[in-house]
């Protein structure tokens, strides 16, 4: 059986692009992951070897979701059993992780949001030749509201972290979220070059926040993901997504992922 397309939420820190993959996810015919990184590198004894220390976090998604896939849970030991596969898996391309977890989640389809790959030509064309057939849902947001994120989030960190920043005379770095949104504004226009535009969608965030319930509609109409009631209101809740939330310990990082009315205040990136 052919896995079916997944779905790629791409947006900038603070635009929600989590949040968004995560109710997306909760439809009855789809299945929401946090970010997986698989496109930062070009092998599985890549991710596992240069994963570690300052970008340890960035296989956090991945090991929560193969442990709920292996294990059937997100505890210490399945994130464990997790480790160990990958481990035994370090002659493999990076590519191949992602076709498996696309053929084991079948008949659903993956949701997943695009981290810092998006910001790289090298990772971009990863994705598209990992998920050659997948479709986009890009995600915008009022640059007023989406700064205002984004400074709640340790002062934009994120921006910093992400090359989006000046310095002033004390060579303290100064997040710069016009420069952070040109660059991921780039990346889109990239992927976007790289798949038909036929497999593109659009959401405002500022228009879902407004009323989630027609937008979510919507999206789920889109998408071609069922759009009865009990599906629709599983989506109103991305805050209860399998991946929200902080995992256990070894794949503890946060995940952004909020409720609705959370981003609409401004407080959180998610």
């Amino acid at each position: 059986m052919t896995a079916p397309a997944p779905i790629l939420v791409l947006a900038a820190p603070g635009a929600g692009g989590p949040t968004i993959a995560s109710a997306i996810g909760r439809n009855s015919g789809a299945f929401g992951v946090p970010a997986l990184n698989l496109e930062l590198e070009a092998s599985v004894y890549d991710i596992v070897l240069e994963m570690q220390g300052l970008r340890g976090a960035q296989i956090h998604g991945l090991l929560r979701v193969l442990a709920q896939c292996l294990g059937g849970e997100q505890s210490l030991h399945s994130v464990e059993m997790a480790r160990r596969w990958l481990m035994g898996r370090l002659h493999l391309p990076s590519a191949e992780i992602a076709h498996w977890l696309t053929a084991r989640l079948a008949p659903r389809r993956i949701v997943q949001p695009v981290g810092s790959g998006l910001l790289s030509e090298t990772a971009r064309r990863r994705l598209v030749e990992m998920y050659h057939d997948a479709e986009l849902l890009i995600v915008t947001r009022d640059p007023d509201s989406h700064d205002h994120a984004l400074m709640a989030q340790h002062e934009g960190a994120a921006a910093i972290l992400l090359g989006a920043y000046s310095s002033d005379g004390a060579g303290t770095a100064i997040p710069d979220f016009d420069m952070l949104r040109d660059l991921t504004e780039a990346g889109m226009e990239q992927m976007l070059e790289l798949l038909p535009e036929s497999r593109a969608h659009h959401l405002h965030l500022d228009d879902l926040l407004a009323d989630p319930a027609a937008e979510l509609k919507r999206l789920a109409g889109a998408l071609s993901l069922p759009s009865d009631a009990a599906s629709l209101q599983r989506m109103m809740h991305p805050e209860a997504g399998l991946f929200a939330g902080t995992g256990p310990y070894g794949a503890h990082s946060p995940s952004d992922v909020h409720r609705f009315d959370a981003l609409s205040q401004g407080a959180l990136v998610g």
